[in-house]
């Protein structure tokens, strides 16, 4: 029969974290975090991008009809795709307001940060002005941020 031997903490040289030492964190949000967390303005780990105005008529012969999302469409069990609508957009528009695989589409109007993840669910589609787009940089992971905005919401 084997015996099973159970490591403790000084035997895999564990560094123990002080979580006496706290700090301000200029958030009305949390008010302190532990000394040793770095802090960030979001728009430094995250690309975010404010959705189109809506436009009712094509401004220029270029301009198609595309289907795009608002904040209704976004809940926190996903995207609901029962009731999408379409406006105009023109070609260098399209460009910048393009869901892409992964973005995070976070409510600006409605229920205010309601987050959803987009997966591509339509070809190609858009956000409106009560919408943004928000996409990590460096490394940074757009899970970690709805995980996070879910855990401030609910």
């Amino acid at each position: 029969m084997s015996v099973m031997q159970i490591s403790t903490p000084q035997q895999i040289n564990v560094r123990q974290a002080n979580y006496s030492s706290l700090k301000k964190s200029g958030s009305a949000l949390i008010s302190e975090l532990l000394q040793h967390w770095n802090t960030k303005p979001i728009k430094y780990c995250y690309e975010v991008r404010l959705g189109k105005m809506l436009q009712n008529e094509p401004s220029t012969i270029n301009d198609t009809l595309e289907p795009y999302l608002r904040s209704a469409n976004v809940t926190w069990k996903g995207i609901d795709l029962s009731d999408i609508k379409e406006m105009w957009i023109s070609p260098k528009e399209k460009l910048y307001y393009k869901l892409k695989n992964g973005d995070l589409v976070v409510c600006e109007g409605g229920d205010v940060g309601r987050v959803a993840v987009w997966k591509d669910e339509i070809e190609s589609c858009y956000i409106q002005n009560a919408v943004h787009i928000v996409r990590g940089k460096s490394g940074n992971s757009n899970k970690y941020l709805y995980y996070w905005m879910y855990t401030l919401k609910k």
